[in-house]
């Protein structure tokens, strides 16, 4: 699609072909027409800037500083008449000081034009109203520069610099805000203003106590003027601006002009942080600057933004001003910044060089907002002139492509042209099925193109305008940077940005229908969030020019060090430094970015096999149709790391590197190898190889932020390109995919079951065998979508999680994770902690009991809390996993392993699940109950207690017996029923419960 203005071009172009966090949030602030300051602090946090080895003491996020320029040499022009502008004070460019009247005047026009600015002034302004008295110097970097401050530009890229520095004459209550504000509303077509949506959710991510608004002007919005809301974007000022210095009452505060105020970094970390709030007084001096180098006011240009050439402010705005403002409110906290509430501190009005300065700011204002709108209204209406058309024309087109978003990557961000640490930044892999037709019958292209967070987005967020948006979801913030280590959070997103965007895709919503529904409303969001999507899926991937790991394709610079992209698990990739150490340690490091210390250590003795990924073994697609990237698998013992390089050249180099080094251990003879174990008992190893090697965790990988302990995480399990996404599937698939998850699982139940029968005995090859095979639960995600599930029964369902269950426990006993010490007190850590990935969806063996097998069933009485028997929130995807309907033998076919449940286990099927629930009852119950006929008392399981509502029949215990003797046979349901026969004379007892843990569990048939 087109759009006639330049400044939504210029933006669109940003967007696709750069898509910088940093340059999207200044072009949105241009279209908005906001000051140079909130272009300064937002772009200088989120830009990116060029990476350098350098030594990091710590593992934070390296602080970002000041961006600088090759010095070049200027020389200092002679002054002349200090009465007249000279080049330097930028005669064109007039900025004037705007005064709120004082609260005891009646207000008539909310400002008045007070003195004027010139920039580069020989010596601070004074500046003072009602609440605020100080100076101010308007730096800006000119050709030729200025005589007495042009040395501060030399070797800096910024190209204004305003420093500020006085008292509060009144003690401002709440936060106090610094921005930009514009006089007037602009008319910002859909297409514009869903750039804006999308941009500013950037922002509320990156800065903390965001203020925004498109503006509520009078008369047309509000009944009276002091109700006006400018359109302003405004933030704290205490954690906003780049340096910030108080300086207490008797004490020389910093002179304006120098070279900064000396602020530490740390100091600056913390202010920006957010996270500590501040009080402002009128007995301190305050002094604080904000630089940018985007706006070039001297020529009134918009420069340096990566993709765009240089652009007229004029073709934004026309004439209207620009405002740098600084204020608080009146009643703090309120939801809206309106005229009548608004104190300002200061108020400084930019006008450009073609603008009247003797008109008054409301004519400036309202003359510029006619300029700002041209030709919007006429572009959208020509390409909506037949939104049926173009609707049916896109969603024909979308349904050629089958995509998924597998993961989501951690990379490290830079620009070409700055010096200093860059940004970790999040983006989404998008794995691509192009067809030739709708028939989708024959491949065009398989494809794997990475796109930036925001620029995943904004497909939603145009969706979200569509007055039948609630198809596709409300609104959610997102994440743009990476600052956890887990990343939960981010995982949360990528699925619901792959659920959204695959809604948006499979939408055939006419324009009949809309027009049906919601009458005489456009589609126009819709069929733009429709072309967005498009264009993620057929643009190459727009992170590769800002991560230096694409950037020296080619070239092997360091022969110990290279950048990767190492999977960390299935639905997680990040950009790392890999480091070989062939000294003492021989050891391979990977290091996060801008991070001293080492996430993962292999050492070299522990490779057991080094190879290429070939085309089957994850289905990825052909290098270049795959970024260029060529990936590597590492096997150890406890995990097969997957990695990538960025070139053929560094692929060659590492895989003959490492089997050189590796072959250097086999002849030196000092280390065990970790292949020549394979064949040794599993439970020697930890003796052969050492605790530096074998640490007693090293088969317990966390994962996420929660803490979790993830036990099939040793294969990365992810099929790129054969799985359609679970809407596109058909029933019989679905069922089909189903039926072989539930294959492995009993295939891995029975392998479990052998190798705690034989603890001692089982090999270590054989204990890799059954990780790899519980690592393929991870694969199925399909099979277990809400639409899958609606297609296989219930019986499947609970024998499929019965065996899941199982087997992590008796994963979580072999590996003696078990609690030994005080089980009773914590038994509960063991079976909310350990976990298996089932399809993408981290479950804890309590999880699976009492949220999914149980999830029909009455919870667990108290007092046991709620983190020992969990539920699934409302708005927890796995709640699609609970199993419809369940009965009260499902409570004895749980075996947690302790000492009051019996050594037996089955394998369940659905196809017999009610026979085998039949026989595992009979077997707990004619082993657990016991009868004293001297004392008419009958013993049961202390279960019977805790699960009583399960059973059916009234609630009194007998007839609950009742139903249980009918599971009996033998002596025991004699005894039962001699004494059921006298009711008047019967007691019912329940054991004690053994939170102690069997050694041994047998498969049921093979047991003594």
């Amino acid at each position: 699609m087109q759009v006639l203005t330049f400044g939504l071009v210029g933006a669109i172009l940003c967007l696709w072909f750069t898509f910088d966090a940093g340059t999207s949030i200044f072009i949105m602030l241009v279209m908005f027409l906001l000051v140079s300051y909130v272009a300064n602090r937002v772009l200088l946090e989120s830009s990116p800037a060029h990476f350098h080895d350098c030594g990091f003491t710590n593992d934070e996020d390296v602080a970002f500083d000041d961006e600088y320029e090759e010095d070049s040499v200027q020389t200092t022009p002679t002054r002349t008449n200090p009465q007249e502008k000279q080049p330097w004070n930028v005669p064109g460019l007039r900025i004037r000081e705007l005064i709120m009247p004082s609260s005891s005047q009646h207000r008539k026009d909310t400002m008045q034009a007070g003195q004027e600015l010139w920039p580069n002034s020989d010596t601070p302004v004074e500046i003072e109203n009602e609440y605020f008295s100080g100076r101010i110097l308007f730096l800006l970097k000119t050709e030729p520069r200025s005589p007495t401050w042009g040395q501060l530009f030399v070797g800096r890229r910024r190209l204004f610099w305003i420093q500020l520095q006085g008292k509060f004459k009144k003690q401002p209550q709440g936060t106090v805000y610094v921005g930009g504000e514009i006089p007037n509303k602009m008319k910002l077509g859909f297409f514009t203003k869903g750039l804006c949506r999308v941009l500013l959710s950037v922002i509320n991510c990156l800065v903390v106590g965001l203020h925004n608004s498109f503006g509520r002007l009078y008369p047309g919005d509000v009944a009276l003027q002091d109700d006006e809301e400018l359109p302003h974007l405004a933030f704290p000022l205490h954690s906003s601006v780049d340096e910030f210095i108080c300086t207490p009452a008797g004490e020389e505060p910093p002179a304006l002009g120098s070279d900064g105020f000396l602020e530490t970094r740390e100091e600056r970390a913390k202010r920006r942080s957010g996270k500590y709030p501040y009080e402002f007084n009128t007995a301190d001096t305050y002094s604080f600057s904000f630089f940018n180098f985007y706006l070039d006011f001297e020529n009134w240009k918009v420069v340096n933004a990566p993709g765009v050439p240089d652009i007229n402010l004029s073709q934004f705005w026309g004439s209207m001003p620009m405002r740098i403002v600084s204020y608080s409110l009146a009643q703090p906290g309120s939801q809206r910044h309106t005229r009548g509430l608004k104190l300002y501190n200061f108020c400084f009005e930019l006008t450009p060089p073609t603008c009247d300065e003797n008109a008054s700011p409301i004519q400036r204002s309202s003359s510029a907002t006619d300029m700002a709108a041209v030709d919007v209204e006429a572009e959208e209406l020509e390409f909506l002139r037949d939104e049926q058309k173009a609707h049916t024309q896109l969603a024909n087109e979308l349904s050629c492509f089958v995509f998924t978003i597998p993961a989501w990557l951690e990379y490290f961000s830079t620009h070409d042209h700055t010096k200093g640490p860059g940004q970790r930044r999040v983006a989404y892999a998008f794995d691509i099925l192009e067809y030739t037709d709708t028939s989708r019958s024959r491949l065009k292209r398989h494809h794997i193109a990475i796109h930036g967070a925001s620029q995943a987005h904004m497909p939603l967020t145009l969706a979200n305008d569509h007055p039948t948006s609630e198809a596709f979801g409300t609104q959610f913030e997102f994440t743009v940077e990476s600052k956890s280590v887990g990343g939960s959070a981010i995982e949360k997103e990528r699925i619901e940005v792959e659920a959204r965007l695959i809604d948006i895709s499979r939408d055939r919503v006419m324009a009949t229908l809309v027009e049906k529904d919601h009458k005489g409303l456009s589609i126009a969001h819709l069929i733009a969030a429709k072309n967005q999507l498009k264009r993620l899926l057929t643009s190459p991937s727009t992170v590769l020019p800002y991560a230096p790991f694409f950037a020296a394709r080619g070239l092997v610079a360091n022969a110990t060090q290279c950048q990767v992209v190492r999977m960390v698990w299935d639905s997680h990739w990040r950009n790392e430094w890999m480091i070989l150490d062939t000294g003492k340690s021989k050891a391979l490091r990977f290091f996060r970015m801008s991070s001293s210390t080492p996430c993962v250590t292999i050492h070299l003795a522990d490779i057991l096999a080094l190879s290429p990924i070939s085309g089957t073994t994850f289905n990825l697609p052909a290098t270049a149709n795959c970024n260029g990237m060529h990936w590597i698998q590492i096997e150890t013992l406890a995990r097969v790391h997957v990695l990538a390089v960025a070139s053929y050249q560094e692929y060659e180099f590492w895989m003959k590197m490492l089997a050189v080094e590796v072959e250097k251990i086999v002849v030196e003879g000092k280390d065990v190898l970790a292949r020549s174990v394979l064949g040794q008992p599993f439970r020697s190893i930890a003796g052969l190889l050492g605790k530096g090697r074998h640490p007693k965790d090293l088969f317990m990988p966390t994962r996420g932020d929660d803490g979790r302990v993830v036990l099939n995480d040793r294969r990365i399990a992810t099929r790129f390109g054969l799985s359609l996404p679970a809407s596109a599937q058909s029933a019989s698939t679905e069922h089909k995919l189903f039926l072989e998850m539930c294959e492995v699982a009993e295939k891995a139940l029975r392998m479990v079951l052998v190798l705690t029968k034989h603890p001692t005995a089982c090999l270590t090859g054989e204990v890799l065998t059954f990780l790899d095979q519980v690592s393929i639960l991870k694969r199925f995600v399909p099979a277990l979508s809400s639409k899958a599930l609606a297609t296989v029964s219930t019986a499947h369902r609970t024998a499929f999680f019965l065996n899941v269950y199982h087997i992590l426990v008796l994963h979580g006993s072999f590996f003696e994770l078990l609690p030994t010490v005080k089980p009773k007190l914590t038994w509960s850590s063991f079976y909310n902690i350990v976990s298996y990935d089932i399809a993408g969806m981290s479950l804890t063996p309590a999880e699976i009991e009492h949220a999914i097998i149980r999830a029909s069933l009455c919870p667990l009485k108290p007092p046991f809390p709620a983190f020992v028997v969990p539920r699934f929130a409302d708005d927890d995807p796995r709640r699609v996993l609970k199993v419809p309907t369940a009965d009260y033998r499902v409570d004895f076919a749980v075996n947690c392993l302790t000492k009051s449940c019996v050594q037996v286990v089955a394998v369940f099927r659905g196809d017999d699940l009610d026979r085998q629930l039949n026989y595992i009852c009979r077997v707990v119950l004619s082993t657990l109950m016991s009868t004293d006929s001297k004392r008419h008392v009958i013993y049961l399981p202390r279960i019977c207690e805790w699960y009583h509502a399960d059973f059916p029949g009234d609630d009194t215990v007998l007839s609950k017996v009742t139903t249980l003797a009918t599971h009996l046979d033998g002596d025991i349901k004699r005894a039962v029923d001699l004494l059921l026969g006298h009711p008047t004379k019967l007691s019912i007892k329940y054991l004690k419960y053994d939170y102690g843990f069997h050694s041994t569990i047998f498969l049921a048939g093979d047991a003594p």
